[in-house]
């Protein structure tokens, strides 16, 4: 059978130069490339690999109450980084309206809003303006209006937590790190009331999330601002240009 196309699974950067990539090659096969090297592996030996990987990471991280099928495989892949840090894991009881979610504002600045606040929260609404135009890191081939309504009826077929998925919180913070989607279905649909979360627990509080995180943004230059900084301009003259010529 001839490739009708590749889609790209997963792609995470190790280092400046190195990358790891997983590949769909429609028709074909599973390719894995790591910096030059490439795996050929059949959708069945892929499989297997997630299977075997998955088993080990339950192996390597002896904590109490951690569990690999409690984390959305996406958001895991996201704090891979930190395993080793973590210290221990709890659950805990926090109403809905003292959860927080971290969102940006116009021009990329950082801020810290209740989750009434959020734009998960706002669309549920009918005000989509803000969830429309974010983009999505771990979004796969929906919208993300499509995204939170699939979530919302979900939380209203099932309950929470589904397949002992927990909204997830690390340290001694409120902020929400996985499961804002699902924490603004239940304060929409049910209003404010307890909810059970999970709570990872690193090393001195690593990963901890400034409370004003706008503070590191406009004092410290990174590539990323630069490139909003950019962005933000070439919009600004846009529309100047646009104005001067009528």
């Amino acid at each position: 059978m001839s490739n009708p196309g590749v889609i790209v699974l997963s792609k995470k950067k190790l280092d400046k130069k190195k990358s790891f990539i997983v590949e769909d090659n429609i028709g074909e096969a599973i390719h894995l490339h790591y910096d030059d090297i490439r795996i050929d592996m059949t959708v069945k030996n892929y499989i297997e690999l997630c299977d075997n990987v998955k088993e080990s990471i339950q192996q390597l991280i002896e904590i109490e109450n951690f569990s690999v099928d409690y984390f959305d495989p996406v958001f895991l892949d996201m704090i891979s980084g930190y395993l080793l840090d973590l210290e221990s894991i709890q659950f805990k009881k926090i109403a809905l309206e003292d959860l927080q979610i971290q969102t940006v504002l116009f021009g990329g600045i950082p801020v810290i809003r209740r989750l009434n606040k959020s734009r998960v929260f706002k669309a549920l609404h009918g005000n989509t303006a803000e969830e429309e135009n974010y983009v999505q890191e771990n979004l796969r081939n929906e919208s993300n209006l499509d995204r939170v309504k699939k979530i919302y009826e979900s939380v209203k077929e099932n309950g929470y937590p589904y397949n002992n998925q927990y909204i997830v919180l690390f340290n001694n913070q409120n902020y929400i790190r996985d499961g804002q989607h699902r924490a603004a279905s239940m304060l929409f649909e049910e209003g404010n009331k307890e909810v059970e979360v999970m709570v990872l627990n690193f090393k001195n509080n690593k990963y901890s999330l400034s409370a004003h995180p706008w503070i590191r943004y406009i004092f410290v230059i990174n590539r990323e601002k630069l490139r909003n900084i950019k962005r933000v301009g070439y919009r600004v003259l846009r529309k100047i240009y646009h104005l001067i010529k009528k």
